[in-house]
């Protein structure tokens, strides 16, 4: 695997993330980018570029293979927030919002500042989870344009979350220039800027505005000339605990963790990811692979049982979801041991069953260690016997 120099740049952008993505042309990973900053360089695969027992440079590998991490963390980032369509406001995990709204911007605004954002103990909010996470990257954004395009170790922006007084607070600041009062009186009015050309809409400070109000909250801005600027958003407590599309399991799980050897049937149409699952499955536990629902069906009618069934969702024959219902009636029991493993809804019916579902869902591509940690703490639940319906663990990124 060798790189080929240059970077290119033909893809599509949106305006605001600034994301560029190119994925394949004759085998070759041409380019995927943020920003100013290359996340997948112009990377050729093993063929043509590589002779027979030619060793790879494993510091290369693991450069690619994180980059490809990050693409992948990103793209969820984005479909978690343009496909959450709930309009109601509701139970929001703060520092989760916050978390997807950083990822969404952090490379856009690296190089002119650095954020400074350390989760602690919120409340959740009443709110749309969605249009808060906007909220976060309207404000970090134009944080960001106050700043030029170096200094960014001296200039800071600091994202604060807390609770106080039956109120949910969230602060935006930076150390930049600041406002005067006559600016600083206008910057919530719609298409009002001082950056310069195609720095900015003007839209970004009043847009979130009006999203804080329509969820029952307030939008203030502090800023003085040579001070820098401090945005405070403050929204009602939520008393529901939020739903969460990431559950902590039940007890602490760690990829290396041994646990007692579990049956685990796979069942996905691509033979691809029935063999990836075997490899990081049967090295502790034993693998039964069914390529379809139809052939898992037969399989668990005839009385075989599993500690855990990784499940794909658009299969032929039957459908993962088909199959779920089947368990869900038959054999409840099996129906509690299933997690989804899906590269994304293609159609309304998937997007709302994933939604009810979705403490129960691994996401392709997927990290050995998440599919580990799913094994042991659902393996762990059945032999303790827990509530297996909701124990798929947060894993940290390897």
């Amino acid at each position: 695997m060798t790189g080929t120099g240059s970077f290119r740049d033909p893809g599509v952008h949106a305006p605001r993330l600034g994301a560029s993505v190119v994925l394949w042309r004759g085998g070759t990973v041409l380019l995927v980018k943020r920003g100013k900053e290359p996340l997948v360089g112009h990377w050729s695969l093993p063929g043509g570029h590589v002779e027979p027992g030619e060793p790879l440079e494993a510091a290369e590998v693991d450069s690619v293979l994180d980059g490809c991490w990050r693409v992948r963390d990103i793209v969820r980032n984005i479909l978690d927030t343009t496909t959450h369509r709930k309009d109601t406001v509701e139970a929001v995990s703060v520092p989760e919002a916050i978390d997807a709204a950083l990822a969404l911007v952090r490379a856009q605004v690296s190089h002119r500042a650095t954020i400074l954002w350390s989760p602690g103990e919120v409340p959740p909010a009443s709110a749309h989870r969605t249009k808060l996470v906007e909220v976060v990257v309207n404000l970090v954004v134009n944080a960001g344009q106050a700043f030029g395009d170096n200094r960014a170790s001296q200039n800071q922006i600091w994202v604060r979350a807390r609770g106080d007084a039956g109120e949910v607070v969230i602060e935006v600041e930076d150390n930049g220039p600041g406002m005067d009062e006559a600016t600083r009186v206008r910057a919530l009015e719609p298409f009002f800027t001082t950056k310069e050309p195609g720095q900015g809409t003007g839209l970004g400070l009043f847009l979130s505005s009006a999203i804080v109000e329509s969820l029952g909250g307030t939008l203030r801005i502090d800023s003085e000339v040579g001070q820098g600027t401090r945005v405070t958003v403050r929204l009602p407590v939520a008393h529901e605990a939020p739903e969460s599309g990431v559950v902590r399991c039940l007890a602490p799980v760690t990829t290396g963790e041994v646990t007692a050897r579990a049956r685990v049937l796979v069942v996905d149409d691509e033979p691809e990811i029935r063999r990836a699952l075997r490899r990081i499955v049967g090295r502790r536990h034993d693998v039964a692979l069914a390529a379809n629902g139809a052939e898992a069906w037969q399989c668990l009618a005839a009385g075989e049982r599993f500690d855990v069934v990784f499940c794909d969702i658009l299969m032929p024959e039957v459908t993962g979801i088909e199959l779920y219902r089947a368990l869900e009636e038959a054999i409840p029991e099996q129906a509690a041991r299933v997690v989804f493993i899906t590269g994304g809804a293609t159609s309304e019916a998937a997007r709302v069953f994933l939604e009810q579902h979705d403490g129960r869902v691994v996401h392709k591509p997927f990290r050995p260690s998440e599919i580990e940690a799913t094994v042991a703490a659902l393996a762990g639940s059945a032999a303790e016997g827990f509530d297996a319906q909701r124990v798929r663990p947060r894993v940290a990124p390897a």
